[in-house]
């Protein structure tokens, strides 16, 4: 697998910045202690890592639209910051799925709650970016025929 300093920074600066609205989000409400936010870091964190593996490996492999859509998606999701109704929607969802569980320790359930939030979204931006490909691709079908 091919990882590169250039991938890990970029990773590093993209995923938090997708992150931000659910991250103000939760300090606003009762996730604001000493454990919350390192249990939310922690799972940034774990979407940093996710990312660059993923990269990682899409390079190794030549897989440069798998790279192109994962640079997409980041950006998508960055843009969705703009509209934060649909992060504190996701947010409550799966605040609401994960307290439903009753955890003991709160470090698993905020961090479950930023994973949970984190792929939630990250499925929403698929569809998103599968459908902005589906129309890309008709366009350029209509232009070249």
């Amino acid at each position: 697998m091919k990882i590169t300093i250039r991938m890990c920074l970029k990773w590093i600066l993209l995923v938090p910045l997708s992150s931000i609205a659910s991250f103000v989000a939760a300090l606003l409400t009762e996730h604001n202690r000493d454990v919350d936010i390192f249990a939310m870091l922690t799972g940034v964190a774990t979407f940093i890592v996710i990312n660059i593996l993923l990269e990682g490996w899409a390079t190794s492999h030549q897989k440069s639209e798998l790279i192109r859509s994962l640079k997409v998606a980041v950006l998508i999701k960055i843009g969705l910051e703009l509209i934060p109704a649909i992060e504190v929607a996701t947010g409550m969802g799966i605040v609401a799925l994960v307290d439903s569980a009753r955890l003991k320790y709160r470090f698993l359930a905020t961090y479950l709650k930023t994973i949970g939030t984190g792929t939630v979204l990250a499925l929403i931006v698929f569809v998103i970016a599968s459908i902005y490909r589906y129309f890309r691709s008709r366009i350029k079908l209509w232009r070249a025929g």
